[in-house]
């Protein structure tokens, strides 16, 4: 038996003996379930779940029934692939832990309902308390803290305090709906309120002022009994009961009991997910915000606003340098360049724009020739910014090349984030190795590299990494049975969990610590022109949005297109092209720079013309129109971009149909074989590359890769097919089409060679079904 079939029938075996931990992330844009094996914690399956919070009333939100509901399509999603890979689905699991993103607001009343929309992390309206708190505390308290943002409802005399119950984290919330038990883990409950790391539980002397605090306002508040029990990483969290099975798995295939891991927050999980919960070493996790954890050997001796003290799952003391603006910025640039070569004639793929612009960096100058680049897209307090605004700064005598520029905008990202550091060092703290992860360091040797300059420390990667905090989470499910052997979290992950794993470390090269100090210099002179740009530069957000007030022909057109693109998701269902909440149609209005899209993890069945939502060809959501508080499809950059470039098309869909998935996974078109590919699409169905989801990169490959073809549909390539059409019935057309062409492809390659068609006969079938094939509109038959 060789090494691949055993590893697949260890793996059925685990799964199905429950000898596994089930981890649960919810990140700020998807949702991810993860299966390890509890004995290797090699991952057996994956799942995973798009959702989108939204601006409601001023305050950055998610439903919380969309939380809900996205664990669970997540978790359907991993039950999928586990039977698609090893033909079992999990029934029981050996543990179950839940992780999201930390801090943020959740109020409660007496009967659990929830006082107030959920305020996350996002949310910087809390300057006046988080101030006041800093002081009475002698700590910095953060303004995304969960106590900044009550206290801020204190001190705004909000009618929900006096109501208050219970106030817990998006992790804690979740965990308690899984188990009925309200408690946290210990690094995520640091980010709702300062932690004793003697006690590993709230500051008793800290809870005692805030009560006398606020006393004159909220007469017996008792902070202690609004918050969540605290617990340490190991103990148990309680179990899962019946009705947490159901909400996970309504099918009923998951049996309640199954133990689960206290909830932790994602900076926790992604200490754990890198091996860095030891004193002297930390871990920098870079994606839209970038941050980096150094777990302390002694307490700091002064306060500084730009340090949060956190702590590690096992509850030492954690100083935490974070920044708002992280990768996006260069991700902007990358596509710039990217849209240049489409334009050159010699378009390219994102991962190998990537890969050469970072390349071409390692020979910028080691401090960027004189070139700044600022990464502000929101604002960074730690800058001293209260908003962004990206710049590219230089002087006259600066080096201008594609390697400064690049090496410029690679430091840039860890701009920020080295100010906060070296406040770090200014206490003394020494580090030992650093780990990174995050897809900033997939190009080797680069990012990674500048890093350690910037730190002046080595930087570590390893695959695990990757993995990310629903892996991390299910380690320390796993973690449970060791914990009651005496077992520490940082043994165990060093002796069991990355016992013999490869990492790749980069040690910091003198000329790149010395060039990234000067950058560093006239980064921090530079942050002037910044702040000047902020005020100089309003954003068109700054000023009211003018009320959306079609005319009558407009409105009709707009309504109508409202239910047709409702009504056409049920296409979708009947003919077996989507599973669970995935997928997407959106139709342009007539004559309108606008168009109708899909709601993002919404269910088939409460789809209506209502809640479809109304963007303009930038993707921008239509304010004040119906649906414009639920966030629209996360393809929805995809879907302006393919309407701007192509004023052709008036419908877009997008599935996940199984076949032509299958052929999209292989990075292979569907060759015309058949009379009816030749009919509908003219030839093969096309390949398009590979491309991130959230911003316009599959609109540019489903451009790039349609134009000049009569194809209309394309495989994007690792992702699935993506069909366009006169309308939005044309395109779903064409969806269903490419899965009944890929179906039968595929069954002609399993028995044999298919015939392949010339080309003249293909352009023959091809006029006669578009042009003559069908009713005649005056009534006869052709």
């Amino acid at each position: 038996m060789n090494n691949s079939v055993t590893m697949r029938e260890d793996a059925r075996t685990a799964i199905a003996s429950g000898r596994t931990s089930l981890g649960i992330e919810l990140g700020s844009t998807r949702i991810k379930a993860c299966l390890i094996d509890s004995d290797t914690a090699q991952v057996l399956a994956e799942g995973g779940h798009d959702w989108e919070n939204s601006l409601v009333d001023g305050v950055w939100t998610y439903e919380l029934d969309d939380a809900v509901a996205g664990v669970r399509a997540a978790y359907a999603d991993l039950a999928s692939d586990a039977e698609n890979r090893y033909g079992v689905t999990p029934r029981t699991l050996g543990s179950i832990g839940v992780s999201a993103m930390m801090h943020g607001y959740l109020a409660f009343d007496a009967d659990d309902q929830l006082l107030v929309p959920f305020r996350t992390w996002r949310n910087t309206s809390t300057g006046p308390a988080a101030a006041e708190l800093s002081e009475l505390f002698g700590l910095n308290i953060p303004l995304r803290w969960s106590i900044a943002h009550l206290h801020q409802a204190v001190l705004d005399g909000e009618s929900h305090v006096p109501s208050i119950r219970h106030i817990t984290t998006l992790a804690g919330y979740l965990h308690w709906r899984l188990t009925g038990r309200r408690v946290l883990g210990v690094g995520d409950a640091s980010g709702m309120f300062p932690i004793d790391s003697r006690t590993h539980d709230y500051d008793a002397d800290l809870l005692a002022r805030y009560d006398e605090l606020v006393q004159p306002s909220v007469p017996g508040l008792g902070l202690a009994a609004l918050l969540p029990e605290v617990l340490v990483a190991g103990r148990s969290a309680g179990e899962l009961t019946a009705d947490g099975a159901a909400l996970l798995d309504p099918t009923g295939t998951v049996l309640p009991g199954i133990p689960l891991c206290p909830p932790e927050g994602d900076a926790g999980t992604g200490m754990v997910a890198t091996c860095s919960v030891a004193p002297r070493t930390g871990n920098v996790s870079a994606g839209t915000s970038i941050f980096a954890m150094v777990v302390l050997e002694r307490p700091l001796e002064h306060t500084h606003h730009e340090l949060d003290l956190v702590t590690t799952p096992a509850g030492d003391p954690v100083a935490m340098v974070h920044c708002n603006n992280g990768a996006s910025e260069l991700g902007a640039w990358a596509g710039l360049f990217r849209e240049f070569s489409a334009a050159a004639g010699t378009p390219i793929d994102s991962d190998t724009v990537f890969d050469a612009l970072f390349r071409v960096s390692l020979e910028g100058a080691a401090d960027a020739g004189g070139v700044l680049a600022y990464n502000h897209l929101a604002g960074e307090p730690i800058a001293g910014l209260t908003a962004g605004r990206p710049l590219v700064v230089r002087s006259p005598d600066s080096r201008f090349t594609l390697a400064d520029f690049m090496r410029a905008q690679l430091y840039g990202v860890f701009g920020t984030l080295a100010l906060g550091m070296r406040v770090l060092d200014s206490e003394g703290v020494r580090i030992d190795r650093m780990f990174a992860h995050g897809g900033l360091f997939r190009t080797a040797g680069v990012a990674q590299r500048f890093l350690a300059g910037a730190l002046d420390a080595p930087v570590a990667v390893t695959e695990t990494a990757s993995a990310g905090g629903a892996w991390g989470i299910a380690v320390l499910g796993s973690y449970l049975e060791h914990a009651a052997s005496g077992s520490t979290l940082g043994d165990f992950l060093r002796t069991r969990v990355f016992a013999g794993a490869e990492f790749s470390v980069s040690e910091p090269e003198p000329d790149d610590v010395a060039g990234f100090a000067a950058y560093l210099d006239r980064y921090r002179a530079g942050l002037a022109v910044e702040s000047a740009a902020v005020d100089a530069l309003p954003l068109e957000s700054d000023t009211a949005a003018p009320v959306f007030d079609p005319e009558p022909e407009l409105k009709e057109a707009i309504e109508r297109i409202r239910k047709e693109v409702s009504d056409l998701h049920s296409q979708l269902t009947r003919y077996g092209l989507v599973q669970w909440t995935g997928g997407n149609i959106s139709g342009r209005v007539p004559g309108a720079d606008l168009f109708v899209i899909k709601p993002s993890g919404v269910d088939y069945d409460a789809l209506a013309p209502h809640n479809m939502i109304l963007c303009d060809l930038d993707g921008t959501v239509v304010p004040g129109t119906e649906g414009s508080d639920r966030s629209p499809s996360s393809d929805t950059a995809a879907h302006a971009y393919v309407y701007r470039q192509m004023p052709e098309v008036g419908g877009v869909v997008h599935t996940h149909s199984p076949y032509a998935v299958a052929w999209a996974a292989r990075g292979e078109p569907i060759p015309c074989v058949t009379t009816a590919m030749a009919d509908e699409f003219g030839g093969e169905v096309p390949i398009g590359p590979f491309a991130i989801i959230g911003d316009d990169s599959i609109g540019r490959g489903i451009v790039e890769t349609l134009r000049g073809s009569r194809s209309r549909a394309v495989l994007m390539k690792n992702h699935g097919p993506f069909t366009v059409g006169k309308d939005a019935r044309d395109a779903v057309k064409a969806a269903v089409m490419v899965e009944d062409v890929a179906r039968s492809v595929l069954f002609s390659l399993q028995l044999g060679t298919p015939q392949p068609i010339a080309q003249e006969n293909i352009d023959s079938l091809f006029n006669r079904y578009q042009n003559v094939y069908g009713q005649d509109p005056t009534g006869s038959l052709n």
